[in-house]
């Protein structure tokens, strides 16, 4: 997780418009499924759309070592605006 706000993006290689998506290499740390990391891709990352306040960001990087899927991040972004 070089790069908090650029951590997995679920999503094709936006150079090659119409190819198939990129074969899944990745897993999620949190919930074991494959997906694609953007990170390294030329287009942001779709984790960059993602609102996470800096508390979670700091929980994430200290609990994970690796980029979570797209999904994920959404459910934990929905649970950090849910607390009180």
């Amino acid at each position: 997780m070089a790069d908090a706000r650029r951590l997995p993006r679920n999503g094709g290689d936006a150079g090659n418009a119409g190819a198939a998506p990129p074969v899944s290499r990745d897993r999620c740390p949190r919930c074991g499924a494959a997906f694609h990391c953007g990170r390294h891709d030329p287009e942001p990352c779709a984790c960059g759309t993602v609102p996470l306040g800096a508390a979670t960001l700091a929980v994430l990087r200290v609990r994970y070592d690796r980029c979570l899927c797209l999904p994920c991040l959404q459910a934990l972004a929905r649970e950090a605006r849910d607390l009180p």
